[in-house]
């Protein structure tokens, strides 16, 4: 009887919930004819399809910083808008950092701005490989950042919506602003946040991702993914990228 063998590897597989107790399974139906694909299944080849042409795959992170008593993320007690624990990156908001500065981190070891990039269809910025291959393993108690800038390829002015998602608690900077915060540590998940910006015609604005990864049961990955889409949250929007935000700091 023919058959057919999957083989998944790497810190993703399975759903991308891969750092909670979510179970998942595998249903598959092999087509000869792509029209026999049923609507749902054409849907999500659809999604799919549109997150890869709309995510973030060029950002600029540093960590880790030490958030040991988990209090990165509580409102002030005056109830502002701010955050209770404030780093270096975001020390001098709406004021965005320079991609020279450096500051001091868990353990005070030095730290500075280091660029990713990711070509895989999915870019989920993974930052307990990218610490493991710094040589700061996984702790409980870490807090990072993610940044990049972006402008409208086409020079015009455009709403946009920001679909982002941390696998802990996080917080979303927009033009230095805080525009929204990730309250659910429950991973990664596409469209966990929609959160909709302006982007001016011809000028770089400046994405500032907040992120915090405490240790629970099953908590193995630290990790972020964002995307930009038109304003109706659907549409990838051509964008260029710059994720040492040097055109927008010069400006």
């Amino acid at each position: 009887m023919p058959h057919i063998k999957l083989r998944f590897r790497g810190g993703s597989f399975g759903s991308m919930h891969g750092d909670n107790h979510c179970g998942w399974a595998i249903t598959g139906l092999l087509l000869s004819d792509e029209a026999q694909l049923t609507p749902a299944a054409r849907a999500s080849l659809g999604d799919a399809d549109r997150l890869e042409q709309a995510a973030l795959r060029d950002l600029s992170y540093v960590a880790p910083f030490d958030d040991i008593n988990a209090t990165a993320m509580e409102e002030s007690s005056a109830g502002r808008p701010s955050l209770a624990k404030v780093f270096g990156p975001e020390r001098h908001l709406p004021a965005m950092p320079l991609h020279a500065d450096t500051y001091v981190g868990q353990g005070g070891r030095r730290l500075a701005w280091k660029t990713w990039s990711d070509a895989a269809p999915v870019p989920i910025m993974d930052l307990s490989m990218l610490l493991a291959s710094d040589g700061a393993p996984l702790t409980d108690g870490m807090l990072g950042f993610a940044w990049t800038c972006i402008r409208p390829r086409d020079g015009s002015a455009h709403n946009a919506t920001l679909s982002l998602s941390t696998s802990g608690l996080g917080a979303v900077f927009w033009n230095g602003l805080l525009v929204a915060k990730d309250e659910l540590d429950l991973g990664v998940s596409a469209g966990e946040m929609a959160v909709q910006v302006e982007l001016t015609g011809g000028a770089w604005s400046s994405l500032l991702i907040k992120s915090a990864h405490n240790e629970r049961p099953g908590a193995s990955r630290w990790a972020l993914l964002a995307a930009v889409f038109a304003a109706d949250g659907v549409t990838p929007l051509p964008i260029d990228v710059d994720a040492t935000c040097r055109a927008y700091s010069a400006g």
